[in-house]
């Protein structure tokens, strides 16, 4: 438990860091966000490589622990591969977004409630959701935190 705790502790501060430091600051165009911990796509991720793998899934966890704490831990966060079919419904959104991990785009939903459905592959490469909801499947049901 300790080892974990000190991962995301000093996985959290490099995020931090990074982002005070202005270093996702310029994008080209104004509707996509800064993203948490960019880092170049290692390989091709069709070859399946784990270092890739191990990288895309570390970057969906800091992003969702990024807007977790960025709201407060009031909201249900959800971050998506939008290159995955799915469909949502939700109320009470308090900010929706889209970020990058190379040429992969994730979009981010920040919301009270609402319901999920992955339609594609699942994982944390392609999505990770935290708050207070049930899942079942690839289908997740979001309650008010």
């Amino acid at each position: 438990m300790k080892k974990f705790s000190r991962m995301m502790l000093v996985s959290s501060l490099s995020l931090t860091l990074m982002l005070t430091s202005g270093v996702t600051a310029a994008f080209a165009t104004p509707d996509v966000a800064p993203t948490p911990a960019a880092q170049p796509t290692i390989t091709n991720v069709a070859d399946g490589d784990i270092t890739t793998m191990n990288a895309r899934e570390q970057f969906v966890k800091d992003t969702l622990h990024f807007y977790n704490n960025k709201w407060g831990n009031r909201y249900n966060v959800l971050v998506f591969n939008t290159q995955q079919a799915h469909s949502w419904s939700f109320s009470g959104i308090q900010e929706e977004t889209i970020v990058n991990y190379g040429s992969i785009y994730y979009k981010v939903w920040v919301f009270q409630s609402g319901t999920f459905r992955n339609g594609g592959h699942g994982g944390w490469i392609n999505w990770g959701f935290l708050g207070n909801f049930i899942r079942n499947g690839s289908y997740v049901q979001f309650y008010n935190r």
